[in-house]
């Protein structure tokens, strides 16, 4: 509304305020003139004129909130546009550097064991026959981080190593793997969850991938907070990031599903699981 319209208003209310006053006026003058019949038809048709006051106000209240909630969806579909467009350049950026570990389009959900395989492993080494510890470095290489390569270890760990993979693994090479590899349970009572996911590796940045991947999927569940939660609008979400939403949730849903009950995170993005299965349910 500009500015001459709310003054036009305003003068409008202050006339009808003026006329009504005088009318007053002027009633009280001439009451005692009048005979008690015609005073009666006077109620009667005041009875009238506010029964419409009250039937225009009525109206004008409902078109009042007609307004308003076209106003409202307006503006929400405004903000669901805007909050997309930043949406898409961060994710275009979190996705860039993914894509250098892994494909964050592919169809088929990767399995917990890639997703951890890209992270790495810890390996107790003490446990090796030299013949055993010769594939594995054959293999691995320099992908072998030992324990004077990691800054703030300590000695007491020095038959741990760090084992990141870049490629398929051979089948006598995995089971090798598979006998040595910490448990999480072992991992706990060596205090090296924090140690592993927080060191700067020299050959192979796992905690980068592992906060990408977080941030890449934290996005989603941030988009779907705002939709769960009537604050974005569904259609537009559909329309312009339905299948991009599909197919993240679809490629790491294994993973999300280990992260809630293995590592007891039961409502880690509930509300991006939510999204994904509405916008499935609405395209059949």
């Amino acid at each position: 509304m500009s500015v001459g319209d709310k003054v036009s208003k305003i003068v409008a209310i202050f006339v009808c305020i003026i006329i009504g006053i005088l009318s007053l006026f002027v009633g009280f003058l001439v009451i005692n003139e009048l005979s008690f019949e015609v005073l009666e038809k006077l109620k009667i048709l005041s009875y009238i004129l506010i029964s419409f006051s009250v039937m225009i106000a009525i109206l004008q209240y409902r078109e009042n909130l007609k307004q308003n909630e076209n106003i409202s969806k307006w503006n929400k579909k405004q903000i669901t546009i805007t909050q997309l467009h930043n949406l898409r350049q961060s994710l275009n950026e979190i996705t860039k550097e993914l894509n250098n570990y892994l494909n964050t389009r592919r169809k088929e959900p990767y399995s917990v064991r890639e997703i951890h395989s890209l992270f790495g492993i810890i390996i107790d080494w003490s446990k090796l026959s030299d013949s055993e510890k010769e594939k594995l470095e054959n293999f691995f290489g320099s992908y072998i981080q030992k324990e004077d390569d990691i800054p703030n270890a300590g000695s007491v760990r020095e038959n741990f190593r760090f084992v990141f993979y870049k490629e398929d693994i051979p089948q006598n090479v995995e089971e090798i793997i598979d006998k040595v590899r910490l448990t999480n349970k072992r991992l706990e009572e060596e205090k090296l969850n924090d140690l592993y996911y927080h060191q700067e590796w020299k050959n192979y940045d796992g905690k980068f991938l592992n906060k990408s991947l977080h941030s890449f999927l934290s996005e989603y569940e941030y988009l779907s907070t705002g939709v769960n939660n009537n604050i974005f609008e569904i259609k537009i979400v559909d329309d312009l990031m339905g299948s991009p939403v599909i197919r993240a949730y679809e490629t790491f849903s294994l993973y999300i599903s280990h992260l809630r009950e293995y590592h007891q995170l039961k409502t880690l993005y509930t509300q991006f699981q939510k999204l994904y299965e509405t916008i499935k349910r609405e395209r059949g």
